[in-house]
Order: C-alpha cells, then sequence, then structure tokens
C-alpha cells in the first residue's frame, strides 16, 4: 500500500494482512518536488488531479532501516516541506534514502513526466540521479492505459532503461478496489475538488478513466501482454520487489509497553515506591476525615497494589499521579475523576482522582481486568486555562521529542455521506436532508444507524440488534426504503453513499490525547505536522496502544477554569474558603434546585431535556444526580427504563428484585439495572464469576459480541444453577440482562461527573451572585448566554450595561441582585483591549470620553473599539447620546484623539429607540434596553410559543428578530437562506428551502421582526434545534391573518369627556382600506357596551397606532 504523502493507512494494513498470512508491503507515493522543499514560490493546489507542480516516487521500505527512513521522510515531509501537500526534496533523498525501493511512479512521477514531454534529456537525468541513490532498487515504471502521454512515456523509459542499465516494473495504477466502485470513486474526487461529477467528467478530468480498480493477475497479464519487449520481465519485476522486502517489520509488530522512564529514589523498585505512596496517601485522607480508618480499605487498597505490581503497571500509576499532583500544587484545578479510573482507590490515595470507590461501590476490575491485561485509561480533566501548562511540564519532563498530540480520522457518517453524495451528483440539498433525517439514533449517545442498516439489514436482525421496543426504526427504515424502491434517484445516491461509508474523510488533531514515548518519537511512528506547527503522531490512539506506547487525554473542562474563578470570587467578597470535596452531598438548596429544573449553567445538567427529567424525576439523593448522568441517554429514555426508574421512586411502581441476593446490588436504582458495575456484581453473586470474567461478561454485552455472549450466556446459567438457583428465573434474568444491560452505564464515570454537577449546582444555590458573574462571563455560545441572562433575572438578577467607569474585563457583582456586563464581552472590543482600559482607569474615573482618549492606549483602543463601546452604552454617563457621539466620531477623521467636545448639553434622545436595540444587538450579541418585540406585545402576546419551550418534533408559532441571515446557493442553482430568530427568550436556526425562500425573499432582511411557522426538528448529538420555515409574516399581515377587528378598550370617563373625537382624529390618521375594523369597548363601573364605527373605518395594525392609543388613553387601555 502506498498512500499520497502520509503512512496513516500502514499500520492498519499491515496488522490486518499479517492476521490473514498476507505479506504486507509498506510504501508511500511520496510527492516530490524537484527543488528545494523548502520552496513556496508556485501556487499548488489541495487535490491530485488538477495539482500541476508536485511530482510523485513511490518509495517502498524494503527492511526495518527502510521504514525507520521512510517514517523520517514521510514526518520531515510535513515539518518542513508542506506547502499543499506534504513534499520531500532530492536531499531528503540522498539522506534517507537507504533501505528503500523506488518506483518512479504514474505519469506524475518526475522521469516519467519527462518522457511523457519527450523531454529525454531531463528524464535520463533525473534517472541517473536517482539511481545514485537507489541503485540496483530503482525501477522504472510502466502502465497501459488509454492515455497518448503514457504511451510516449513508456517508449522513451523502455530507452533510458536500456541505456542506463536500468528495470522496468510493469504495474497498474489502482485507486479502487473493483469495477464496480468507479462511479464513488468519481464521486469522491469531486468532493475532494468540491465540484459536481457533471463538471469532472464535463471538463474531461483524467480521474474519470476506467481502469483503475485493483486488478487481477490475470487482467494486469492481458494489458501489458505484447505491448514491448521484455514485457514479461517487466511484470515478473513485481515478483522481484516483493521479494526483496522483509517478511516483518519489528516497528509495526506487538511489543511490550513503551513507557517513559520514572525516577524513583535509589532504593526503591517503581513498585516499592508506589506502595510507599498509596500508604501515604490514604492516610491522609484518613487524617482529613474524607475515608474511614477500616480493614475494608486497607484489605482494598493491598488487593489493588498486587494486581498492579503484577502486571507491571507501577510505572504507568506513578507518571500520572506526578504530573496531576504537580497541577495541583500550581493552583490547577483538576477534575475529581473521569472513566473508570475513579473505581480505583490507589488511584484515590495517590491522587489521580478524589473519588472514594468503596464508598460509591465501584468496582477495580472494570478499571483493570487482571485477567485480560491491557494498558489501563486514565483520561485527566484539568481546568480549560491550565492544561497546557500540565502538557509543556510533560515534555520539559520527558522530552519535547518524546512527546506529540494524536491524530484522528473523521470518517465518513452515514448522514454527511448522503449529503456530500447529493451535492456531488448536483441533487437538491433537501432530498438527502430527508433522507438523512429518517436514520434514527443508535442506542449510544452521539451514533446513528448506517446505512447498510438502512438499506439492506432484514427487520428483524435490527430488532434483535436495538430492541423490539424500538419500533422509531423500523418505522424509519421502511420509510427510507421506500423513498430508495420508489425513485431511481434516490436509489442511485444511497447505492454510491454505500461505497463511501466509513471511508476516511480527513484528519484532525484529538482534541485532548497525547502520547508520551521512552525515546523521540521519530524513532517508533511517523510524525504529522499540524499548519500551526502542532506536531502529532500520524497512527491513531488504537494503534499506538497496539504498539505498546502510553496515551492519555488531558482535557480540557471550562466548569473546572469556573469553579474555580467562581471559588476565588467567593473568597475575595465573603472571605469564605469552600473546599468543594468536602461539601455534604445532602444539600437541601441544592436539590430543590434540581427539582425544579432550574439548573441552566449547571453542569451536565442544562439542557432541555435533562431539565423535564430533573423535574419529573425530583432527585433527592447524590445517587439520584450519577442516576439521571447515566439514564440521560437514548437507549434508556426510549426503551422505558427511565419513565420505570421514576416510577419506582415514587411508588407508583413495586419495586421488585429477580432475587433477594441482588437487593443489595439494585437498590439505589429500584431494582433497575442502570450501571454496568451492577451487571458485573450480578454475575458474581449468582454465577460465581471471577471479577475478570464480570468484567468480560461486561464487555461483550456493550459490544454486543453475540458469539462471547452466547459463550457467557451459558456460563452464567450453568453458574447459577450449580449454586441452586432455578435455572427458568436465571434464564429470564438473562434476557433482562441482554435487554436492558446493553444500556448501562459506566457508574464510575457518572459518580465522577456527578460530583462536578453537584458542586456546580452547590454554587448556584448558595452563591447565585458569583455563579452568574463567572458563567456570564465564560460563556461563548449565544445561546447559551441568553438563557444565563434570563435565569438570572428569573433569579432576580439584574444584568446592568457597560459602563466605561464600573465595568470591568469580566461581568462584575455591583451590589447583592446586580450584575455589571463586562466590557471584554462587547463585541469589536475583546479581552486584551478591556484590560488596557481598565488598567487606564485604575482608581481614577474618565471624566467624559476626551479624557478616556488621553489615557488610553491609542494602539489599542482604536476606532472600531471606541464606536463599539459607546454602541453598548459604555458613555452614557455623558451628557452627549450615542447618536451624538458617533456622528462626532466620524467626523473625527483619522485621528480619534481629536474628538470634538460637541455641545455641552447634547440631547440624550437623540436616536430612534430601535436604532438603539439594533445597535445593542450588535455589539452584545442580545438587547439590554428592550427588545423589538415590545412593539408589537399586545398584538402577539400570547400568540407565539418562546423559543424556550420549543420540543423537536413540533409545529409552532415563532416571533423574532432576524439575526446573521445568510443566502446561499444551491448545487441546482437555485438559492435557500439560513439565519437566527431571537426573541426574550433563546435563539432558534431558521432554514428556509429555495420554495419557500424565493417566495419570502423580500421579508427578510437583518434584524427584521418576522412571525414564522414551521417544524422544529432537533439534533439528537448536540441537543441545538431548528425550525424548518414554512410560512412567513410581516407583523403586520400576522395580525391580519390572526385577527378580524382590533378592540379599543375606553373606560367611562374618558368616553363622556370628549376622548372619543380625539380618537376619531387619530384612527382617521392611521386609515387603511387593507387594514382591520375597529370596535370601542366601553367599560362603566357596572356596564360594558360594544360601539361599532362605519365598516369602512379601518386601520393598520401598528406600535405607531398602539403608542398614539397609550398616549390618548394612558397604558392602561389595552388594545
Amino acid at each position: 500500500m502506498s498512500d499520497h504523502g502520509n503512512l496513516f493507512g500502514s499500520f492498519s494494513f499491515y496488522r490486518e494482512l499479517k492476521a490473514r498470512n498476507i505479506k504486507p508491503i509498506i510504501g508511500m507515493e511520496a510527492y516530490f518536488t524537484t527543488g528545494s522543499r523548502f520552496d513556496r514560490r508556485t501556487k499548488g493546489t489541495e487535490d491530485n488531479i488538477t495539482d500541476r507542480h508536485n511530482h510523485h516516487l513511490i518509495l517502498i521500505a524494503k527492511d526495518d532501516t527502510g521504514l525507520k527512513n521512510l517514517f523520517k521522510l514521510s514526518t520531515l515531509a510535513y515539518k518542513e516541506g508542506f506547502y499543499y501537500k506534504p513534499r520531500i526534496d532530492y536531499e531528503l533523498l540522498e539522506k534517507y534514502g537507504k533501505g528503500l525501493i523506488a518506483l518512479t511512479a504514474c505519469l506524475k512521477g518526475v522521469p516519467t513526466y519527462y518522457a511523457s514531454i519527450n523531454d529525454t534529456e531531463k528524464a535520463s537525468l533525473w534517472v541517473k540521479k536517482f539511481k545514485d541513490i537507489f541503485g540496483d532498487d530503482l525501477y522504472l515504471e510502466l502502465q497501459v492505459n488509454d492515455l497518448d502521454e503514457q504511451e510516449i512515456a513508456n517508449r522513451n523509459l523502455i530507452a533510458i532503461a536500456k541505456k542506463y542499465g536500468v528495470k522496468l516494473i510493469a504495474t497498474n495504477d489502482s485507486h479502487y478496489l473493483s469495477p464496480s466502485d468507479r462511479e464513488a470513486h468519481t464521486v469522491l474526487m469531486a468532493l475532494q475538488m468540491k465540484r459536481t461529477v457533471h463538471d469532472i467528467i464535463g471538463g474531461g478530468f483524467r480521474c474519470a478513466n476506467e481502469g483503475l480498480h485493483f486488478a487481477s493477475p490475470e487482467e494486469v497479464w492481458r494489458k501489458f501482454e505484447g505491448k514491448f519487449d521484455g514485457w514479461e520481465r517487466a511484470l515478473l519485476n513485481t515478483l522481484e520487489v516483493m521479494e526483496k522486502t522483509a517478511d516483518t517489520f519489528t516497528a509495526l509488530e506487538g511489543r511490550t509497553h513503551l513507557l517513559p522512564r520514572y525516577e524513583v529514589p535509589r532504593d526503591e523498585t517503581l513498585e516499592e515506591h508506589l506502595r510507599k505512596l498509596a500508604i501515604k496517601g490514604l492516610k491522609q485522607r484518613i487524617a482529613k476525615g474524607q475515608v474511614k480508618d477500616s480493614p475494608e480499605y486497607w484489605e482494598r487498597l493491598e488487593e489493588e497494589l498486587s494486581i498492579i505490581n503484577g502486571v507491571g503497571f507501577a510505572g504507568y500509576f506513578l507518571i500520572v499521579q506526578d504530573f496531576i499532583n504537580w497541577a495541583k500544587e500550581k493552583g490547577i484545578p483538576v477534575g475529581p475523576g473521569r472513566g473508570s479510573a475513579a473505581g480505583s482507590l490507589v488511584a484515590f490515595s495517590i491522587g489521580i482522582t478524589d473519588i472514594d470507590p468503596i464508598r460509591h461501590g465501584l468496582l477495580f476490575e472494570r478499571f483493570l481486568n487482571p485477567e485480560r491485561v491491557s494498558m489501563p485509561d486514565i483520561d485527566v480533566d484539568f481546568c480549560q486555562e491550565g492544561r497546557d501548562r500540565v502538557i509543556e511540564y510533560v515534555k520539559d519532563k520527558y522530552g519535547k521529542d518524546n512527546v506529540a498530540q494524536i491524530i484522528t480520522y473523521n470518517i465518513m457518517k452515514a448522514k454527511q455521506t448522503l449529503r456530500d453524495v447529493a451535492r456531488a451528483l448536483g441533487l437538491p440539498y433537501s432530498t438527502a436532508d430527508h433522507l438523512a433525517k429518517l436514520i434514527p439514533q443508535g442506542d449510544v449517545q452521539g451514533t446513528w444507524l448506517s446505512l447498510e442498516e438502512m438499506y439492506r439489514a432484514p427487520i428483524e436482525v435490527l430488532k434483535e440488534r436495538y430492541g423490539a421496543h424500538r419500533g422509531d426504526i423500523e418505522d424509519n427504515v421502511l420509510k427510507f426504503r421506500k423513498m430508495c424502491e420508489e425513485n431511481p434517484e434516490i436509489d442511485r445516491l444511497v447505492q454510491i453513499a454505500l461505497r463511501l461509508e466509513g471511508l476516511t474523510r480527513h484528519t484532525s488533531l484529538h482534541a485532548a490525547g497525547v502520547v508520551i514515548a521512552p525515546r523521540p518519537l521519530t524513532e517508533l511512528v511517523p510524525l504529522y505536522y499540524d499548519r500551526d506547527g502542532s506536531v502529532a503522531t500520524q497512527y491513531d490512539m488504537g494503534a499506538l496502544e497496539e504498539l505498546g506506547l502510553l496515551k492519555m487525554d488531558f482535557l480540557g473542562l471550562k466548569t473546572l477554569t469556573e469553579l474555580k474563578s467562581m471559588l476565588d470570587l467567593v473568597k475575595v467578597r465573603r472571605g469564605h474558603d469552600i473546599d468543594l470535596l468536602s461539601l455534604p452531598l445532602d444539600d437541601e438548596k441544592v436539590f430543590e434546585l434540581l427539582q425544579e429544573g432550574n439548573t441552566t449553567g449547571v453542569f451536565q445538567l442544562e439542557s432541555i431535556g435533562m431539565k423535564k427529567l430533573l423535574r419529573k424525576l425530583k432527585p433527592d439523593n447524590f445517587e439520584d444526580i450519577v442516576a439521571v448522568l447515566a439514564l440521560y441517554r437514548p437507549g434508556p429514555l426510549k426503551s422505558g427504563l427511565v419513565d420505570r426508574y421514576i416510577n419506582r421512586k415514587h411508588g407508583r411502581e413495586p419495586v421488585e428484585y429477580p432475587f433477594p441476593e441482588l437487593e443489595d446490588i439494585l437498590r439505589e436504582t429500584y431494582g433497575v439495572i442502570v450501571y454496568q458495575e451492577q451487571v458485573m456484581r450480578m454475575s458474581q453473586v449468582l454465577a460465581g464469576f471471577s471479577p475478570g470474567e464480570a468484567d468480560t461478561l461486561r464487555k461483550a454485552i456493550g459490544k454486543k459480541k453475540r458469539d462471547l455472549m452466547e459463550e457467557m450466556r451459558e456460563k452464567f446459567i450453568k453458574g447459577a444453577v450449580e449454586r441452586g438457583y432455578s435455572e427458568e428465573k436465571v434464564a429470564a434474568l438473562w434476557e433482562d440482562i441482554e435487554k436492558f444491560a446493553s444500556y448501562s452505564f459506566n457508574k464510575s464515570h457518572s459518580v465522577a461527573y456527578g460530583y462536578i454537577s453537584y458542586w456546580t449546582a452547590y454554587m448556584k444555590a448558595h452563591y447565585p451572585a458569583e455563579f452568574f458573574c463567572v458563567k456570564l462571563s465564560t460563556e461563548k455560545n449565544d445561546n447559551k448566554f441568553i438563557n444565563l441572562i434570563k435565569n438570572a433575572g428569573l433569579m432576580g438578577f439584574s444584568i446592568l450595561p457597560p459602563h466605561i467607569n464600573k465595568s470591568d474585563v469580566g461581568f462584575k457583582i455591583e451590589s447583592e441582585r446586580e450584575i455589571r456586563f463586562g466590557i471584554g464581552r462587547v463585541k469589536g472590543v475583546g479581552e486584551d483591549t478591556a484590560k488596557a482600559i481598565v488598567e487606564a482607569r485604575g482608581k481614577s474615573e474618565f471624566r467624559n470620553i476626551q479624557d478616556f482618549l488621553r489615557r488610553v492606549d491609542g494602539k489599542k483602543v482604536n476606532r472600531k473599539v471606541i464606536e463599539s463601546l459607546i454602541k453598548a452604552g459604555a458613555f452614557d454617563f455623558m451628557k452627549a447620546g450615542r447618536g451624538e457621539l458617533l456622528r462626532r466620531l466620524s467626523s473625527a477623521g483619522k485621528n480619534v484623539s481629536n474628538l470634538s467636545q460637541g455641545t455641552l448639553f447634547g440631547e440624550k434622545k437623540d436616536m430612534d429607540a430601535q436604532e438603539l436595540l439594533r445597535m445593542e444587538k450588535e455589539v452584545i450579541g442580545f438587547y439590554i434596553s428592550g427588545h423589538p418585540l415590545d412593539r408589537y406585545e399586545k398584538f402577539l402576546a400570547g400568540r407565539y410559543t418562546p423559543i424556550e419551550d420549543l420540543e423537536s418534533g413540533g409545529y409552532y408559532t415563532l416571533a423574532g428578530v432576524v439575526s446573521g441571515l445568510f443566502v446561499k446557493k444551491t448545487k441546482n442553482g437555485r438559492y435557500m437562506a439560513t439565519f437566527n430568530l431571537i426573541d426574550r427568550t433563546g435563539i432558534i436556526e431558521a432554514v428556509l428551502f429555495p420554495d419557500i425562500y424565493e417566495a419570502e425573499r423580500e421579508k427578510l432582511k437583518e434584524d427584521a421582526v418576522l412571525i414564522v411557522r414551521g417544524s422544529v426538528e432537533e439534533d439528537p448529538a448536540t441537543e441545538s434545534v431548528k425550525v424548518m420555515v414554512r410560512e412567513v409574516f410581516l407583523p403586520q399581515e400576522w395580525i391580519k391573518e390572526d385577527r378580524k377587528y382590533i378592540t379599543i378598550v375606553i373606560g367611562e370617563r374618558d368616553a363622556l369627556d370628549g376622548k372619543l373625537e380625539s380618537l376619531k382624529e387619530l384612527l382617521e390618521h392611521h386609515r387603511d382600506g387593507e387594514g382591520l375594523q375597529v370596535v370601542f369597548k366601553v367599560v362603566g363601573r357596572d356596564f360594558e357596551a360594544l360601539l361599532h364605527p362605519p365598516p369602512d373605518l379601518k386601520v393598520k395594525p401598528s406600535p405607531e397606532l398602539l403608542s398614539a392609543v397609550d398616549e390618548l388613553f394612558g397604558t392602561e387601555a389595552p388594545v
């Protein structure tokens, strides 16, 4: 295998072929520049079809030396030669050519290219240069296709080979597996080139040629037969290359664990040092009152140490505790735990986690199975701001060349593949979108059924795989297949997508993955350099594990950063030192907050669905928080497990246990199997499984391995019967385990994250001012930000506007119920500029804008910054209004420091209220002084659904303001639009497909108030919702659609005081023949009367009419 420019697939290719007793040949089709790899002069392209500047050269590893040199070349191509493509040059080949075989490649090869244009002088020159490096391991490559250039190249290369004594080799360029993949490959090329298939075929791109499949020996023989003298030898040379390569490459074989060296005192082994730290740490936990000094803890500690030391992982634990404890010493917040590591008492004792596994019933064997030894997996959450410092510490300790990030291969998944293929085929987006939305979720959050399952798998197989209760799967699959059956175009789309699903789409860097090696990584694996210089391995996490390398997840968790800021703020304001680990887990205020679903901003508990679940569940203990984190996933929600848990908790269903012996295991979850650890313990109690066997059962269930499941079933039933349990009842229990245990979750992870959820809820319940101040300062998502603002208001807080003399960089608590907007959050200002402003202000307030301009750094505080601050209202303390200040800024010219003083008494109300609101949204992201909907409130009240109350699947009427309007052209030349609709409660993305957009386009303007109707759909992965708009109304249109007349309510005194005549004049001013009829409702002390003016008196319903009526009668007169 020789991928273009990289070795990403080499490890998995090697392992797969070795497992099938096929000899793997490892190579790379390198991008080669005839100049220097450091040159950046010509404009390149990212696809291989239109690339006219990079040549190709196939390099094959003969032996271990060759493979290491291949690693080096590939690494340096990214590190030094990347320019559109990772490139090597002749200098690198001279340095790292040993142990490599070179083939001169296709028409893009250097000698082949020159030979194809009859420049035999240059072709010969490069053949000689390559021969100087590779000697007898250089082969001039010949191919047979329908291109005239290839025939010319072959003829010239044969002559050059004869002249310089270089061997020929006959090859078949292979880009896909079978001829039937050709169309899918063309689609893939179209996607890479950002074109349609029609563009490629019509444009004559050569990638559309046939015959690029993996041909059989017979096909290749027939292709070359008799084409030139010596064709048989050229074909046999392919076997010669194969025979030259080694059967095994040491670097790609499994090996012992390659842990970095951890230094311990001279008189101690790694195992002795770990034991010493663990005993010391547990004693410290006991002294702090965090655990009991009981035999149970000391026995568990010894048992775990025995297993850890026995399997040789003492060094691993020491390495992890070292950088975690370093972070804690430096004041970098570390999460209490993550994943199955929370089940280890040793990890708890030495400071890796802060979770007492015995208290929470967590199992060590869930983390480290002594019977199936593999490297344990400890993932760590760090404060987002401190994560990079920890990684730098690790680099300094173990060597920068020994540490790197880890690559991830992003594969083509079902939904996106359908949309991509439709785009390449020129089909409407709506067609693929409709198909994609039929694909239901799998049984794990963030997974969906595959196209294979949607198109081919028998319904009965799907029922067995996902459970008979998943009626949504059967319904959607049948609809999907019906669409394919009824429309050949759709069927073709799906058939092509089926061939592409699962292919690697592109690469990216793992968000948290870091590998730590005992020596420079270039000696062990090929490396990849991102465009910003970040270095990563070319092999992904799974491959690195198989190679024995230590990989860690260093995750940056924003909530830890926020918690630290909240604690610091409480300390400064109140003098309280809060130790999160010492908080009681039965705080009444916390559970009141959770039961009300008041969890906006609370870690893992703030989604709409989670809030509803909390209100139904009404948690009253920490175990309920742990359970809710495990239960809020598609499988448990759709299978009825969640309802069963809630009903049993509240006594609406009896709590039942399959066997009395299981009560201790299932009591905390009311007899419902929620956690994987419960399944493991059940197998030990009933069937006598060892801890290792119990973990094997857990893995079999979780990964749905049918053969292993059947093996475990027999062992489970046999073991339970031998221990005296009824075979019938045990078999029934096993069916329940098979049915529901696949939805069970890792309790260790739920407990660890349950603590973070509890802590954030505690801060919100007890220190809401500090909570909102920090959350508002750190939240970058506009929708979440607006929800926080609204939630703060509901809890009695006022958010004060930005003020140049009172605001800090972030949000600031101004009084117990007032929080001041931070100027760093004003768009166009930024954190660094905000810091400079606050520093310049010091303890002396700015007297006016001229004083401000004199004292701040003019390089940081430019015209754009000043404009943003004015629009946000930060200078509203001055006599001049925002409009006047903006006019003065505009007339100041380039030197804003010359901003004139203006009139002594500027008019404050110099700007229309709607323009004021528009500016606030522009620079703050939401409205402070009001909302554009306020003008229409009397017309709209109760007649639309607030965004915060939307549920997926419903058809709604929404009202709001257009923001971020984006119109794009579809592949078939029509236009569609998307925008954010903002009301007082939140933001939702609105989508208008071409038919709707073309009918309503005149109404779509930035900052316009609109009423829309449409269906609301949810993305289960992100829990974000969109409204697919079907109807669009301007407020006046919608009021006419919704109402037949306007009723104006008049008090008896106003009617007698002659105001009716004034009202008549007012209505005449707003007369509109297309408007609504008017009805007067006169209300007295003991009567009501309806007065009907002439039917031709119709008025245009508008905010201006409302304002005029309010002014005439006072705001008490409703319209």
